[in-house]
């Protein structure tokens, strides 16, 4: 396959991406407008997409549609909206309508939530995440006007579907897209991943290295070739991990309980197994359970961090993931907003440099 446009995202409300932990979050009246002036300012700052993150208390749509309005050019990313979270007639009808607003600009990412996540915070049952991902997508497509297999179109234009988890009899979304939305999903294991390669237009990973990217893709490939389906123009994002040394200590915290949290969620195993981390993890996983936490920090921060992270105070490990990456045939790098403060390093020379590094002969 032929090498693909690279592209960054700019992680927009992520709070990770600032070593005060802000976020755009901002309870007070000019909340919309704080987050249209900083889309605004990356859109000048010549960042390909924005990409705006749900995360467990807040809806990605509302803030996507003052983006929308707020920007002329800069293409929005959903990295990621629960799919699970709400019910895929209202998810589709929330993505139709911010991709009206920006003339097209939204890529719709979405994903499943963590077990834990899906029963303390949303109330709700997980179970058979790939299969009630393969049913949401089908019933997304079918909303937005295009012809999927097991779905029957009424004369009313309500449509009927009986997937293996989501069953609907007469769904009609209230707003369709003028043109289809691309739709990548967050992956890790093989079954979403192989879902990935089949249906979707591009696939978003965290916590990843060169070894685990590779992996990402073979299995990404199975799924296309039972479709028979062509890879080139599939889009594979990456968000990396970013190290604040000079990060407040409820900033540094909350990178810390990610981390081991996903080295202790067996749904994230084949993340650390096929990244070459499996030891790290294991190693962490095993004080997190025994209750020793400040131990499972102090392994995070000496044993996991030094082979997986970009430290803000360190170019050269930014060099080594993204060369790494791109080596590996990744199409699009999620970065902090700020990664100029916290780098030193432009966007301008991030993109010269990543896009002379060489692609491994053989990378979809």
């Amino acid at each position: 396959m032929g090498e693909r446009p690279l592209k960054f995202t700019a992680i927009a409300n992520y709070w990770g991406a600032s070593p005060s932990g802000a976020d755009w979050s901002d309870p007070s009246p000019r909340a919309t407008e704080i987050v249209a002036e900083r889309a605004r300012r990356l859109e000048a700052a010549g960042f390909d997409s924005l990409s705006y993150a749900e995360f467990l208390e807040g809806d990605v749509f509302p803030p996507l549609m003052e983006i929308a309005r707020a920007t002329q050019r800069i293409e929005l990313l959903t990295r990621v909206a629960g799919a699970f979270s709400r019910s895929p007639t209202l998810l589709a009808s929330g993505a139709a309508w911010v991709a009206e607003a920006s003339g097209g600009r939204l890529r719709l990412g979405i994903g499943a939530t963590v077990p834990h996540e899906a029963h303390e915070y949303l109330g709700i049952v997980f179970d058979r995440p790939a299969a009630r991902m393969r049913d949401t997508v089908t019933i997304l497509r079918a909303l937005w006007g295009q012809q999927m297999p097991g779905v029957t179109r009424l004369p009313s234009g309500q449509i009927r579907y009986a997937g293996a988890v989501v069953q609907v009899e007469t769904a009609r979304a209230d707003l369709a897209p003028r043109q289809p939305i691309p739709i990548l999903l967050a992956a890790a294991g093989p079954r979403m991943l192989r879902l990935a390669g089949e249906l979707a237009d591009g696939a978003i990973l965290e916590l990843t290295t060169p070894q685990y990217v590779r992996w990402a893709w073979e299995q990404i490939r199975i799924g296309a070739a039972g479709v028979g389906r062509d890879l080139s123009d599939f889009e594979l994002c990456v968000q990396g991990t970013w190290v604040h040394d000079n990060a407040p200590p409820a900033a540094r915290q909350r990178a810390l309980r990610f981390h081991i949290t996903h080295c202790v969620d067996k749904e994230f195993a084949a993340i650390w197994e096929r990244g070459g981390l499996a030891d790290e993890a294991a190693a962490i996983r095993e004080q997190a359970l025994a209750g020793n936490w400040a131990a499972a920090e102090r392994l995070t921060e000496e044993r996991l961090w030094p082979k997986l992270a970009v430290r803000t105070g360190d170019p050269e490990t930014l060099w080594r993931w993204l060369e790494g990456h791109r080596a590996v045939g990744v199409t699009t790098f999620a970065l902090p907003a700020n990664v100029e403060d916290l780098t030193g390093v432009s966007l301008a020379e991030i993109r010269r440099r990543t896009a002379a590094a060489p692609i491994v002969e053989g990378s979809p």
